[in-house]
């Protein structure tokens, strides 16, 4: 098969679900139409698109939408007849069939893309592992070479994991989910919740706990900021602000403040070190 006709199909159309991550699903479509594909906007499938009676549709899901784990565990959507009129798959679907030149059977493909959460090459769920885990033993060798086969990667960097794989110790995973409770990029799981991933097919999240409203917990002691406080915040914005490049205005930089490892960073959570950046901002302006 030609590589750019390998979505040339009379009978097969692609549909992307609705995402708000509208460059990648730019980029997506015009991976289809490069090798011949045919992809349309989600909204036309919902007014009965009357290609879907004669064409195999496929439904390309962003795994990282909240709805994404229902509709990639239904699979299909069948017609009153029982006839299938669209597939339900990870959509990494096509950039994988560009990698190998083939069209992939989708189950095959379901199993290849349990960890991929990108439409793009290498777009795959990165896992660190906790070093309490022990990275040096043969099992953790065997773990990682699971993940791979199932479409993810292991970085050895946490700073830049979408996963951070802790003990199924319930001590230890408490301790890790708080420590990145202030950070929404990362996802804290343990090694078992991984081989669920892989027997369902999909990656699932856990949910977050209930979070308390903003304010202090009944009985507790709000902690007073203090001008050594605010000695402390200026000259870390001055020695980090510009280096961590991300901006003031955001909790990222704050939540790598507080996960510092600087003593005094513990005194206030990070969204109470932002509010009081924005509080006396002017103050805080670095030459």
């Amino acid at each position: 098969m030609s590589t750019g006709l390998l979505f040339s199909r009379d009978d097969l159309v692609f549909y992307i679900f609705p995402t708000h991550r509208h460059a990648d699903v730019e980029k997506l479509k015009e991976l289809i139409r490069d090798y011949g594909g045919d992809v349309c906007d989600y909204h036309r499938l919902q007014s009965d698109d009357e290609r879907l009676g004669r064409s195999e549709g496929v439904a390309l899901i962003d795994p990282t939408q909240l709805y994404a784990p229902k509709l990639l565990r239904k699979r299909e959507k069948v017609d009153p007849d029982g006839e299938v009129v669209l597939t339900y798959l990870n959509w990494g679907y096509a950039q994988l069939c560009v990698d190998q030149n083939e069209l992939i059977h989708y189950d095959v493909a379901r199993r290849a893309l349990v960890f991929c959460r990108g439409s793009w090459p290498d777009g795959s769920w990165r896992f660190y592992f906790s070093e309490k885990l022990g990275q040096e033993k043969e099992h953790f060798q065997k773990t990682v070479r699971r993940i791979q086969k199932y479409g993810g990667s292991v970085v050895f960097t946490e700073d830049i994991a979408d996963v951070f794989i802790a003990p199924d110790d319930p001590t230890l995973l408490l301790a890790a989910r708080n420590r990145f409770e202030w950070d929404p990029q990362t996802r804290v799981e343990t090694e078992s919740w991984l081989f669920e991933c892989v027997d369902q097919g999909y990656v699932k999240f856990t949910s977050p706990p209930v979070r308390r409203m903003p304010g202090r917990r009944p009985g507790s002691r709000r902690v007073e900021f203090t001008p050594e406080d605010d000695k402390h915040l200026v000259t870390y914005i001055a020695n980090k602000g510009r280096e961590d490049g991300q901006g003031l205005q955001g909790i990222g930089f704050y939540t790598r403040l507080y996960n510092s490892g600087l003593e005094w960073a513990k005194r206030h959570p990070p969204d109470s070190w932002r509010g009081r950046y924005g509080i006396t901002e002017r103050g805080f302006r670095t030459p």
